[in-house]
């Protein structure tokens, strides 16, 4: 399915086309490259997320910038929202996993929390990272917006272990930059 995503169409002359490219991205999504904005076609953009959504991809990201904005109404019609943008770029999105969108919003930062959980033996509650190779973490995830540190901790760790939490304490706090042209804390 990757590589069918790496190049999805079959140009009349019967070459592998190349006006779009795609490759896995972080968060089991795929990063759609247009590498020739005058070829791109509606049929090439719903085969991107037809084989995105095969191989179980969660969404399809596009960066369109300069001239590549001119194909917005294309993204758009296929299903694309916008989530961001600045200057003359334009950062689109189709969510193509199963559920409700979760994407989060785009803001000036994200905030996310983990909740660090022991029990009596001082053992650790750990999860396993849904990825292709075996990631273990701290339960946890993105802060909703209004959403309250402590209550989102709780919440998060409901949800992906089902246990019920009472938070104590912050432990720690740590700042990037970087992600999404925007600061992680």
């Amino acid at each position: 399915a990757i590589a069918r995503m790496r190049s999805c169409c079959l140009a009349r002359s019967g070459r592998l086309a190349s006006s779009l490219a795609a490759a896995p991205a972080p968060f089991d999504s795929v990063r759609v490259t247009v590498t020739d904005a005058a070829s791109v076609t509606p049929t090439e953009i719903q085969e991107q997320i037809g084989a995105a959504r095969s191989s179980g991809r969660l969404a399809v990201w596009v960066a369109l910038s300069g001239e590549e904005t001119a194909l917005l109404p294309q993204f758009l019609e296929a299903g694309f929202r916008v989530h961001s943008g600045g200057g003359s770029e334009v950062d689109c999105y189709i969510w193509t996993g199963r559920g409700e969108d979760k994407v989060p919003p785009y803001a000036t930062h994200t905030v996310a929390v983990a909740a660090v959980v022991t029990d009596s033996e001082g053992r650790l509650l750990v999860v396993n990272e849904h990825r292709k190779r075996a990631v273990w973490k701290f339960p946890g995830g993105y802060v909703d917006p209004g959403e309250d540190i402590s209550v989102a901790a709780a919440r998060e760790l409901r949800e992906e272990t089902s246990v019920q939490a009472v938070p104590r304490t912050v432990l720690a706090i740590r700042h990037q930059h970087g992600l999404g042209r925007r600061g992680d804390v």
